[in-house]
């Protein structure tokens, strides 16, 4: 995944009504409750499809932050490991030239 493409996820979920989102089951699936000073806004309603498909909808927010920010913290590690094998490459080869030369 490209760093174009995380930047236009975090901007689709920056765009996207504030949670945290709830639903309901009573025969109809109301998903995006956001408590707001007037009451609660609703984001969308599933009339049709199942609870499974409403809690997924209504956790996309949350778990994409999570996954957007965990993305970030592999790459910095995986930054930082590279930078690791870097050095013990350097390392390595200066030894095998030392190595060669005696």
């Amino acid at each position: 995944m490209t760093e174009q493409e995380l930047k236009d996820i975090e901007a689709r979920l920056a765009a996207a009504t504030p949670g945290p989102w709830g639903c309901n089951d009573d025969n109809e699936f109301t998903i995006g409750h956001l408590y707001a000073p007037f009451g609660e806004m609703e984001v969308c309603k599933v009339t049709s499809g199942n609870l499974a498909d409403a809690t997924f909808i209504k956790c996309v927010p949350t778990d994409m932050r999570r996954l957007l920010d965990e993305v970030k913290r592999l790459r910095k590690d995986n930054e930082e490991l590279q930078k690791l094998v870097d050095k013990f490459s350097e390392a390595n080869r200066r030894l095998r030239i030392a190595v060669a030369n005696q």
